[in-house]
C-alpha cells in the first residue's frame, strides 16, 4: 500500500472506529480480503506469468461454483479416461494463481499424474477481488467434489495454510481434502500474525482490531485461533513435508519451524537462498517433492544439504518484524563508503572460528540436572527467558526471592509468572511454540547457567496455590521439561565485571522510565509516572 494511501486509510479508520469500532471492524475486515490485481506487475512477473500461462494453454478449464455466489477456477492436466493413475491438487498464494505454479504443474504432470491446479477466488481466471481463509477452503472441497479424491497435495504460501486447514477439518461444514500425503511450501503456519500486522498498519485500536478478528469468527463460525495450520500437522495423520527458505521474507521461516516440531510425520527441508516466489520452480525443490510424492525414494539421495548447496544464497539477511523489514542491503552499504563482507554459511563460520569444539564445551551438556548443574540453579534469582513464535522472538527477564525457578525433579522445572507489565508475550509463544531457552545469572558469580527445553502454560488451582506469596498467587505456571543443560563460559561476565560495584551506573544519570515513555509517546505525564512508580510496584510486587 502506497505511503499516501496508506496515510489516507489510516485517516479513515481513525474517524470510524472513533464513531463505532464494530464497522470498523467490519470495514478492516473486507478491506483484508481484497485481493491484489490479477494483473502481472514489472517485467519480471510479465514473463514468468507469460510462461505460465504457456506451459497450462492445454489444460482444461473448468468453472467450479461456491456458497455465496462466488467462484473459482480450476486448471487440469491428464484428465479423462486415462487409466489408473495418481491424482494431485496444486494451490497457489496470495496475489498469485495457476499459472506462476506451472513449473510445479508441469513436473506433476511429466510423471503421468492427472494433475489440478486452482485459482481461488479473486485470483487468476476466476475473477472477483475478495478471498478469505473460508472461501479457499471450500473451493478446495469443490475441487474435490468435481473431480474425485486426490492422492496429494502441494500448496504454496496462503494456498499450504489452506491444504492444511482443510485436512485437518477446521472448517465447520466443509469436507476435509483427503490424500495420502501433504506438501507445504513456503506456508504460514497460522493467520493471526497477519491480522495484528494489518490492524497495526492501518491503525486500529484495541476495540477496532477485536471487531476485526470478530467477523473471522461470523464468517467461518472458527475464532481467528482455531485456524492454527501448525498444530494441525500433528494430528492429520499423514506425512507432510514442509519446504521453506530461511531468506523468505513474507512468510517468516519461523513458521517451518513450528511445522517442523509438529511431530515426526513432518519432514522440513530448507532450501535456502530461492525465496518466497522462486522457491516453487526451483530444480533441487520439484526435485524434492517429486521424491516424496513418489513413497521417499531417492530422498536419501537428495538430502537437506543438497537443496542449500544448489540454491543461490542471496548476500543479505533478513529479519521479518510485524510489517517492516530489517536488512543489511547492498545499497546500504554503498552509500555509507564500504561494502560490508556478509557471512551466509557454516563453510565461512568454521573458517573463521575452526571446526572444533574443546572436550568440555562438548562433555559439559546433560540432557538433565546433574546435583551441581541443579545447585546452581536453585540459588539463581533471575534468569532470562527467551521464545519463539510466528511473529518472531522474545525475551523477558523472570525474577523471584531466593530463586526463580523451582527444580520439580532431575529433568523438570516450575516458572510462576508474577505481576508483570500483562503484554504475555512469552506465553503467547509458548502456547503456541513450546520450544524456549532460560539462562540464569547469579549474583557474585562469573558462572551462568544455560536451559533448552519445551514448555507448557499451566493454571492448575493447586499448583498455582504452592506459590502463594504474601497471600497471593501467580496466574500461570510454565512447566519445563529440559531438554539440555550446562553452564556458560565466564569470559562474557568477567569481561563486563559485571558484579564490580565500582562500575555500576549512577541511577541518578540514567532516563527514568516516565522520560522514556514520554520520549516514545510524546504526550506522556512523566513527573506523575515516576513520582507513583516507587509506591505501585511495591504495591503489585506478587
Amino acid at each position: 500500500m502506497a505511503n499516501f494511501a496508506l496515510d489516507v486509510t489510516r485517516l479513515g479508520f481513525s474517524v470510524l472506529q472513533a464513531v463505532s469500532p464494530d464497522l470498523a471492524g467490519r470495514a478492516a475486515f473486507q478491506l483484508f480480503c481484497r485481493t491484489p490485481s490479477t494483473k502481472p506487475k514489472g517485467a519480471k512477473a510479465k514473463a514468468a506469468h507469460a510462461a505460465g500461462a504457456a506451459r497450462l494453454a492445454g489444460a482444461e478449464r473448468f468453472s467450479l461454483r461456491l456458497a455465496g455466489g462466488c467462484q473459482a477456477h480450476a486448471y487440469r492436466l491428464n484428465g479423462g479416461a486415462r487409466g489408473k493413475r495418481k491424482r494431485y491438487l496444486v494451490t497457489h498464494g496470495w496475489g498469485s494463481s495457476a499459472a506462476y505454479m506451472a513449473e510445479l504443474v508441469s513436473m506433476l504432470a511429466a510423471t503421468g499424474a492427472e494433475v489440478v491446479a486452482l485459482d481461488f477466488p479473486g485470483h487468476g481466471r476466476s475473477g472477483g477481488r475478495f478471498l478469505h481463509m473460508g472461501l479457499a477452503v471450500e473451493t478446495i472441497a469443490a475441487a474435490e467434489a468435481r473431480f474425485g479424491a486426490f492422492d496429494a497435495a502441494i500448496g504454496h504460501s496462503f494456498g499450504g495454510a489452506a491444504l492444511m486447514v482443510s485436512a485437518a477439518g477446521l472448517l465447520p461444514g466443509v469436507t476435509p481434502v483427503g490424500g495420502d500425503r501433504l506438501v507445504l511450501i513456503g506456508a504460514p503456519s497460522e493467520m493471526g500474525w497477519l491480522f495484528t500486522d494489518f490492524g497495526r498498519m492501518i491503525g486500529l485500536r484495541a476495540a477496532a482490531q477485536a471487531a476485526l478478528e470478530n467477523e473471522v469468527h461470523r464468517v467461518t463460525r472458527r475464532r481467528l485461533e482455531d485456524f492454527d495450520a501448525g498444530a494441525a500437522a500433528s494430528v492429520i495423520g499423514r506425512p507432510v513435508l514442509v519446504i521453506h527458505a530461511e531468506d523468505d521474507k513474507e512468510v517468516s521461516s519461523l513458521h517451518a519451524r513450528r511445522y517442523g516440531a509438529a511431530g515426526k510425520a513432518v519432514r522440513l527441508l530448507w532450501a535456502n537462498g530461492f525465496g518466497h516466489r522462486r522457491i516453487i520452480g526451483a530444480a533441487p525443490v520439484l526435485a524434492a517433492i517429486a521424491a516424496f510424492l513418489d513413497g521417499d525414494r531417492g530422498v536419501d539421495e537428495a538430502p537437506d544439504e543438497s537443496i542449500k548447496k544448489d540454491a543461490e544464497i542471496i548476500p543479505f539477511l533478513s529479519f521479518r518484524q510485524g510489517a517492516r523489514h530489517c536488512s543489511v542491503r547492498r545499497e546500504d552499504q554503498a552509500a555509507a563508503g564500504r561494502l560490508m563482507r556478509i557471512i551466509s554459511s557454516i563453510e565461512e563460520l568454521n573458517t573463521i572460528y575452526g571446526a572444533g569444539l574443546s572436550p568440555a564445551s562438548v562433555t559439559k551438556v546433560t540432557k538433565q540436572l546433574t546435583p551441581l548443574y541443579r545447585e546452581m540453579i536453585e540459588i539463581s534469582p533471575f534468569a532470562a527467558l527467551a521464545t519463539v513464535g510466528p511473529e518472531g522472538l522474545d525475551c523477558s527477564p523472570r525474577g523471584d526471592l531466593g530463586g526463580v525457578v523451582r527444580v520439580v525433579d532431575d529433568e523438570t522445572l516450575h516458572l510462576p509468572d508474577w505481576r508483570g507489565n500483562n503484554r504475555v508475550d512469552s506465553l503467547s509463544n509458548i502456547v503456541r511454540d513450546p520450544r524456549l531457552a532460560l539462562m540464569f545469572l547469579i549474583p557474585g558469580s562469573n558462572t551462568t547457567m544455560r536451559i533448552n527445553g519445551r514448555g507448557v502454560v499451566s493454571d492448575d488451582e493447586a499448583l498455582l496455590s504452592s506459590f502463594e506469596m504474601d497471600g497471593k498467587h501467580p496466574r500461570t505456571v510454565v512447566v519445563i521439561s529440559i531438554d539440555e543443560v550446562y553452564f556458560q563460559c565466564a569470559r562474557a561476565v568477567m569481561r563486563a565485571e559485571l558484579w564490580n560495584g565500582e562500575h555500576f551506573a549512577d541511577p541518578a544519570k540514567l532516563p527514568t522510565p516516565g522520560q522514556m515513555l514520554k520520549a516514545a509517546t510524546g504526550d506522556f505525564d512523566q513527573e506523575t509516572y515516576d513520582r507513583e512508580w516507587p509506591g505501585r510496584a511495591a504495591k503489585t510486587m506478587w
